[in-house]
């Protein structure tokens, strides 16, 4: 055997390989080789005979590189996002491809149990934050919506919308379970039916692959994510969380408004009796509840029917205030005909007690 060489071209052609790959890292994939690609290799022996130098080539052996299906789905949000009556929210999700082959990919959101948040509309997966883009649906898997062929190594951003409705309790709240699962690439959207990465690979697992080594089988390989799917399912599972594991998602705030009215009847002669030209003293007192904001509050009384605004009777929280439009929070008659409107600003929770006071005198 002194004199003998074995060289194998497998050797040379991957260390070319891995040596331009250390070159264009910037192009590598998450993966690894792309699936596809085709490995060929062949041995040769040198040796000599008889003082005449000699050469034997193997076969070349030949083979295609499998479709590793492999991708993550991240929540974004790490905190309840806030939604007011009949307002819009939107959680963010990314979905990313980390195996060597393009993929199609549904998306579906289903409710966890024990909302006490129903939705007026949604929840939609949109392609945008303002949410003017939704994504489109395919009839043929389910109607779920899709992303349709994100390549090796590509991110995409979703956002998954919800319109709260108008009567809302303050601390409804909704979470979702987001899944992702992978098709074949091309498949959404076009073909009846679209092929599952799951359905493709099964039909492979049952293949002779040492018979047929130039065929690239489908291989999951996706993890397992938050959500409770399993590993290699070809799904991707995922709750949004907050620091300490918690599951978050939207959540209602609510302002709640209230207002008390009372009425002090004082006639000519000293008494309560509501007659013909007794004054009749009336206060409301304005308080809020909720975790939200009312914002800009304004407050309207139409004088009733029969009495005489009193003028110069106007208060907000016992200070008076005029009459006319003008610098201060209040008027009479201007802002609203025939009502007094008092300006109360932005109140919370936390706002002190608001009271309106005025006069009028039964005709």
């Amino acid at each position: 055997m002194r004199g003998v060489r074995v060289k194998t071209g497998a050797r040379r052609m991957l260390g070319a390989f891995w040596g331009g790959l250390a070159l264009a890292a910037s192009g590598a994939f998450a993966a690894g080789t792309p699936a596809g690609t085709v490995i060929s290799n062949s041995a040769t022996v040198e040796f000599t005979l008889d003082g005449s130098s000699q050469v034997r080539k193997s076969n070349v052996n030949t083979l295609r590189v499998d479709d590793k299906v492999s991708f993550t789905l991240t929540a974004a949000d790490t905190s309840d996002v806030s939604v007011t009556p009949g307002g819009r929210g939107f959680l963010t999700f990314v979905l990313t491809n980390t195996g060597n082959a393009g993929h199609d990919f549904t998306l579906q959101a289903v409710a966890a149990a024990g909302a006490t948040l129903v939705p007026a509309s949604g929840p939609t997966f949109h392609a945008d934050a303002s949410g003017s883009a939704p994504l489109p649906a395919d009839a043929n898997a389910a109607n779920l919506p899709y992303l349709g062929s994100l390549a090796p190594d590509a991110s995409r951003t979703v956002f998954l919308y919800l319109t709260a409705p108008q009567q809302v309790a303050d601390g409804d709240a909704v979470r979702y379970q987001v899944t992702a699962e992978a098709y074949q690439q091309g498949h959404l959207g076009a073909l009846n039916p679209p092929v599952k990465a799951s359905t493709q690979a099964a039909a492979g697992a049952a293949a002779d692959k040492r018979a047929d080594p130039m065929t690239a089988f489908v291989v999951l390989a996706d993890g397992r994510g938050s959500g409770g799917d399993q590993e290699r399912d070809g799904r991707y599972a995922v709750v949004a969380r907050d620091g300490a594991g918690g599951a978050v998602g939207f959540k209602a705030r609510s302002a709640g408004v209230n207002i008390v009215k009372s009425a002090t009847v004082t006639d000519r002669s000293g008494g309560s009796q509501p007659v013909s030209g007794a004054t009749v003293s009336y206060l409301l007192r304005v308080t809020v509840t909720g975790s939200g904001s009312a914002l800009g509050a304004v407050l309207s009384d139409p004088i009733p029917a029969n009495t005489t605004y009193r003028p110069g009777t106007l208060k907000l929280n016992g200070t008076l205030l005029t009459d006319a439009v003008d610098g201060d929070a209040g008027d009479v008659g201007a802002s609203v005909p025939g009502s007094v409107t008092v300006l109360l600003g932005d109140l919370n929770d936390r706002s002190p007690v608001q009271t309106v006071s005025f006069d009028v005198e039964i005709d």
